[in-house]
C-alpha cells in the first residue's frame, strides 16, 4: 500500500475516533451532517 494510503486510513481513524469519542461529539457531528436537528432530534426527513 502506498504511503499517502497509510497516511489518509490513519487520519480517518483519528477522525473516527474523535466523533465517537463522547456522545456530545457524536451528536454534534450528526447536526452538522443534517441527520439531527438542532434540538438534537433525528431530522424531518429521516422521520
Amino acid at each position: 500500500m502506498p504511503e499517502y494510503e497509510h497516511n489518509r486510513e490513519e487520519r480517518i481513524d483519528a477522525v473516527i475516533h474523535e466523533i465517537l469519542s463522547s456522545k456530545e461529539n457524536a451528536i454534534r457531528f450528526m447536526q452538522e451532517s443534517g441527520l439531527y436537528d438542532a434540538e438534537g432530534h433525528l431530522a424531518p426527513m429521516y422521520r
